[in-house]
């Protein structure tokens, strides 16, 4: 079973060996009322689809969680967007369900499904950006997560932008999410119309309607979409010159709306690294949509659980 616990929903799927997804639950992760809530809520979507695939046995439960995750003792040190501290995660999960239990970062996860099975193809190097709820990171080296020294991974959403921006999630300030996260778009959105206001209701503005063809003529729109993609592809050029990979894919539910996001992100890119030689970067869309997490989660499972 593959879990992907995000800050509006958690997605559960049953995977088989090949990467098909068998079955498919999802349910809102509620995460406002407290880590008991999301358990419950995550454990009756576990039950359900055990019941309704009784005839198959999950050899265990791969969770993509938000934030640092403690990946050796089970932990979620910190997750901001589910307001968690040092909780004992897979313990208590793994008691309440009687299977093993294998936590990594969201975003890593749908990194390594994406490797596996989607957009990453035979890539040495993988980045991968996930824009949702909040903006996650995932590194794929030689076909594993890689993790650092503390487990912390690769925290580019958190990547400081601004030292006089906006207070993010985490507490820094002018953190890339801050700006590239559903709600840090919609917020620069708000701002660009306060200066230029048009005959639109900007409060009422879906992220959808942001990248829409039918809104694009509006002035703060087409502000709006040019400092999201300045500011994504500044802290993917950063991420360029560290890590040096050699496929990057965006993933999330933002990603979704395709080349009007990427195609200015790629010119950028470009421009920028073209005073380094040997700098080719393909960056591209992922191919599983929102069950990247899901998909990659269950394929940590089979790579560390043995039958």
């Amino acid at each position: 079973l593959g879990i992907d616990i995000g800050g509006t929903n958690i997605k559960i799927g049953l995977v088989d060996f090949k990467g098909k997804l068998i079955g498919f639950r999802e349910k809102p992760t509620q995460s406002e009322a407290g880590f008991r809530a999301v358990m419950d809520n995550l454990v009756y979507l576990i039950k359900e689809i055990k019941r309704d695939y009784l005839r198959i046995k999950p050899l265990g439960l791969g969770v993509g969680l938000p934030g640092w995750v403690v990946n050796t003792s089970g932990t979620v040190f910190w997750s901001p967007n589910l307001r968690w501290t040092s909780q004992p995660f897979s313990k208590e999960l793994s008691q309440e369900v009687s299977l093993p239990v294998l936590i990594e970062n969201d975003a890593s996860l749908a990194a390594l499904g994406e490797h596996w099975k989607g957009s990453g193809g035979k890539s040495k190097v993988m980045l991968m950006l996930t824009l949702g709820t909040g903006v996650g990171a995932g590194l794929i080296v030689d076909g594993s997560i890689y993790n650092g020294a503390s487990g912390m991974g690769i925290e580019a959403g958190h990547l400081a932008l601004n030292p006089i921006g906006p207070v993010c999630s985490c507490g820094g300030r002018g953190c890339l999410e801050s700006y590239t996260s559903v709600r840090g778009m919609l917020s620069l959105a708000k701002a660009n119309f306060m200066e230029f206001p048009e005959a639109i209701n900007a409060d009422s503005l879906t992220i959808q309607e942001l990248f829409s063809e039918s809104y694009s003529n509006y002035t703060f729109i087409k502000k709006t979409i040019e400092q999201i993609t300045d500011y994504l592809a500044y802290a993917l050029v950063n991420l360029i010159l560290v890590v040096d990979p050699d496929k990057i894919i965006i993933g999330g539910g933002v990603a979704e709306i395709g080349q009007v996001l990427l195609s200015p992100i790629r010119k950028k890119i470009a421009c920028s690294l073209e005073r380094f030689p040997n700098r080719s970067i393909s960056l591209t869309s992922a191919a599983l949509g929102n069950k990247a997490g899901v998909i990659g989660a269950a394929y940590q499972v089979f790579k560390n659980v043995k039958d």
